[in-house]
Parts: structure tokens; sequence; C-alpha cells
């Protein structure tokens, strides 16, 4: 192999090689490891194709590298008839832990789905495989697709799911398809819940077992205690700690000791995230509206309105939450302004601004610039009325707003189009 990777095809090694391999025992542990140098040099070569097929024939099932040499024969002649044999067979008498079982499994699948002796091959691998096998659901999936709602399939499935590590990576994958086919149902929430409380916390599924178990029952006192354990052992910094935070507090009855712990997980999360975190507003958003007027949320949101980007979508919100406790604070309504010149004009929340400052402010001449501006480029929004009424009311009659209420009424749905304050005789172009 040294002499190889210094002198590749080079005519002598090669002699020695194909000499070798034509004469070594098939049993011998380096015979794939100078063929496939050979074959990558020379793919479809006949010679070494038919070595690679009575090395197949001969080799242990149990050898390491019996999969790997027929995958690359397989992939030059797929659904080859000789080959398809060799494999079967060696389905057949291999020991069901080997762990290549389902990549000789898959391929021959993919050729002839829903072929008899292949799903025979599987199901009878599914019952005698250890369960922490890492291969199990990539070979109990395709079969479910094929046959969903099969009885034995289901009786498996759910077999392993309680033998199953929790650690195992393929849990959900194998748990979701039963869900989905009977959503509800006591046994698997059961096992939902015994898988919750003893996977690993940094478990890639573990918070969308949790939501979708939470879609069903989200008064369940089992997940909510799981959902604050889980908060409690999980570092703030992982991204799915606050969608999950967010989901118990929605629920948690005020005063209750639930909502005092997630209301100090909150918090501390808040002081300690980057103010650029997406989550953010998500977070101070639900504290707020159960304690407003607070002094430390209060300034946490001033920080954040002053360091947030304009494009934001959740700005407005928060701006306007604060300016409903703090109506005329001077300092909102400095950052309102410049919000509202810099904010894409799209910005969800750009009408939460611009209606409460335009209240107070009704002969500001920039902030009506910037609602014409607004109401020219963004005819789709459900506010849209409520700006161009507010406009109306100071500039009735303006000739420039008739236009632009004429040219929206030709989008408007009706039910918003009765909004408008617009005279019932101006509501038509005239030719």
């Amino acid at each position: 192999e040294i002499l190889w990777q210094a002198n590749t095809d080079t005519p002598e090694l090669v002699r020695l090689a194909r000499g070798w391999l034509a004469q070594a025992p098939a049993e011998h542990a380096s015979w794939a490891y100078v063929w496939q140098p050979l074959w990558q040099a020379s793919p479809s070569d006949s010679e070494l194709e038919r070595f690679a097929r009575e090395w197949l024939a001969r080799a242990s099932a149990e050898h390491g590298s019996w999969a790997y040499i027929w995958q690359l024969l397989w992939q030059v002649t797929p659904s080859d008839p000789e080959l398809g044999r060799l494999a079967r067979e060696w389905l057949a008498r291999v020991p069901a832990e080997h762990g290549s079982w389902q990549f000789v499994w898959q391929p021959l699948w993919l050729a002839a789905p829903g072929d008899s002796e292949l799903e025979r091959l599987a199901r009878e691998w599914l019952a005698r495989v250890p369960a922490e096998h890492g291969s199990w659901a990539y070979v109990w999936q395709p079969l479910w697709q094929s046959v969903p709602g099969d009885a034995e399939l289901e009786r498996l499935a759910r077999e392993w799911l309680g033998r199953a590590p929790a650690k195992h990576g393929s849990w959900k994958f194998v748990w979701l398809p039963l869900w989905q086919a009977a959503p509800g149902t006591s046994e698997l929430i059961t096992l939902a819940h015994q898988w919750l409380a003893s996977a690993p916390m940094e478990h890639a599924s573990w918070s969308f077992m949790w939501e979708t178990l939470w879609k069903e029952e989200s008064e369940d006192p089992t997940l909510a205690r799981l959902g604050l354990e889980w908060l409690k052992k999980l570092p703030s910094t992982d991204r799915t700690w606050s969608f999950l935070w967010s989901r118990l507090v929605g629920s948690a009855p005020e005063g209750g000791s639930e909502w005092s712990g997630l209301e100090e997980q909150g918090l501390r999360w808040l002081r300690g995230a980057p103010l650029s975190n997406g989550p953010w507003p998500y977070i101070w958003r639900p504290l707020w509206s159960r304690k407003p007027g607070n002094s430390e949320l209060q300034e946490l949101a001033r920080q954040w309105l002053r360091q947030a980007r304009p494009d934001r979508g959740s700005w407005g919100s928060v701006w306007a939450d604060l300016w409903q406790y703090l109506p005329e604070d001077t300092e909102l309504e400095v950052l309102g302004q410049e919000w509202l010149r810099q904010a894409p004009k799209e910005n969800r929340s750009w009408t939460e601004v611009w209606l409460p400052l335009r209240a107070v402010r009704q002969d500001d001449n920039e902030l009506d610039g910037l609602a014409r501006q607004w109401l020219n480029h963004t005819q789709l929004s459900d506010s849209w009325p409520l700006v161009w009424n507010a406009l109306w009311t100071t500039y009735i009659d303006d000739t420039e707003l008739v236009l632009c209420a004429q040219k929206w009424l030709e989008i408007a749905p009706e039910e918003a189009a009765e909004k408008l304050k617009l005279p019932e005789s101006l509501r038509t172009t005239t030719t």
C-alpha cells in the first residue's frame, strides 16, 4: 500500500497486486485494502470485478469489508442479479448486530421496493437486532412507508421505543410516524414522557418531542414539570431555551411557584443575553405583560431599543409596550421617530409606532410625510385604513390622499374598504 501511494499505476505493482488478489485467502484482513485502490484507478475493470465477485462469494459474512466491496460493485452495476443474490444471502446469514446490514439492505430495497423477500429479511432483522443498533430506524422507516399502519411493524416499533437507549439519535424518527398515525394515543404519550425524563438534555430531539406533546396537552402538569426541569439544566445560551420558555410562560398561572421560577429564569436570560439575540423580544414581552412598569424591565427595553437594528420585526411592538405605560416619554418619542425614519416600510410593527406618536403630535409635518410614503409603499397592510384616516382628519379633501385612497380601493378587500373614511362620492376615479 505504501509503494502504491508513492507509485500509483506502476505496471509492476499492478501486476503483483492482481496476482496476490487471485491467490490470497478470502479471510485475509488486507484483501479489500489491496483491491480498492486498484478499483479506484480502473473502475469497471473486468478482471478486478471478477476478483471481487469471487471474493464476495467466498468471504465470511462477518468480514468487515464485505459490504464495502459489494457497494462499490453495486454502484457500477445496480440491480445486477448475481450481486443481488449474493447480497440477499449475506443479509440472511450475517449477525444481526453487524454495522453494515442496512447499507446492503437499503440499496436493494430502493431497487425493488415492496420485494417480499427483502421485507421478510428486514422484519426478521428488526425483531432480533439489539435496540441500541444505530440503523434500526433506517430499516423500519422504509417498511412503514411501504405498509403504513402494519400491525407487526407498529408492535416492533413500540417495543423498540421501550427498549432503545434514550440517547439513541433515531428515537424521535420512530415515535413520530406512530404519533402521526394515531395522535393522542396514551401509550405513545407515556413512552414520550419516559423518554423526555431520561434523555440527555443536549439531545437534538428533546425540544421537538416536548413541543409535539405540548400542542396536544398544554395543561399537562407532567410536561410542565419536565419543561421546567429541562430549563434549569440547559444553558440559557442554547438556541432552544427561549423557545421552550416562551411556551411555558404562556400557560403558567400568575402568582404561582411555576410562574415565579419562569420569571426569575427569564430575567436572568435577559440580563446575560446579547441584545442582538433573536428571541430577546419574546422573553421580554411576556415578562412586561405581567409586570408592566417594572424598573429593571423598563431599562432593559430602553437599552434594546437603542441598539436593535431598525429592521427587527419586533422593534415597534417593544416600543409600543413601553409607550402604553409611559405615554409622551421624551426618549421614547425621539427613539420612535428616529426608527420610523430608518425602518423598512414593510416592517410589520411600523404602524405600532406611528399611530401612537401621531396621536400626540398631530402637527408634525415629518410624521405626516413618513406616513404618506408608507401609504404609497405598503398597500397590503391591515393597518392601511388607520394611517390614511388619521391623515384625512387633518388634510380633508387633500387631492394626493384622495388619489392614494382610490388606488388602494382597487385592490383592497371589501371588508377593509369599509373602514376607510373617504366619502362615497370620491371612491371612484372620474374620467
